[in-house]
Order: structure tokens, then C-alpha cells, then sequence
């Protein structure tokens, strides 16, 4: 993903995490105060979607029957959740 605080983004099979950071170029994550997973977490399902947040992480783990409308779904929804908090 090209947005602001997306770090990394990694998985296997339907199972993926995505990092986020404060500064892409320190690789600094937020304070712990922040609460960026949370929050993330929060606006996603806003959104329609439910994401597990670990820290600064995002976990996705959907059915396996999932679809490819349904993908788009959820990145759409995930793409609108971290740009409204970026």
C-alpha cells in the first residue's frame, strides 16, 4: 500500500498483517499512547470490517470462502480507515 504510515504488509495464504509506523523513513512506530492499532481497528469497523489490532499491526484473517468482491471490500474499507487516521 502506498499510504503515509503503512510500513509493511505481509502474509501466507488469506492471513496478513499489516504495519504500521509514525515515520516510514526511521521505521519509528507511535508512541504507545497513540493507540494506532486500536484506533485503526475501530475505524475498519466503522467501515464494515473487523481486523484484529496487535500494537501497531493490523491482522486480517478472513473466511476462506471469501470472494473477490469481498477482497475488494475489505481493502477499500482498510485503504479508507488509514487514510482517515493518517
Amino acid at each position: 500500500m502506498d499510504l503515509p504510515i503503512v510500513g509493511d504488509v505481509r502474509g501466507q495464504g488469506l492471513i496478513t498483517a499489516v504495519d504500521l509506523l509514525a515515520d516510514k523513513t526511521s521505521k519509528a512506530g507511535f508512541p504507545v499512547t497513540a493507540q494506532a492499532g486500536a484506533r485503526m481497528s475501530n475505524k475498519c469497523i466503522e467501515n464494515g470490517v473487523i481486523v484484529r489490532p496487535v500494537r501497531d499491526r493490523l491482522v486480517l484473517s478472513p473466511p476462506i470462502t471469501i470472494n473477490r468482491e469481498e477482497c475488494d471490500f475489505l481493502l477499500s474499507a482498510l485503504r479508507s480507515a488509514i487514510s482517515d487516521i493518517a
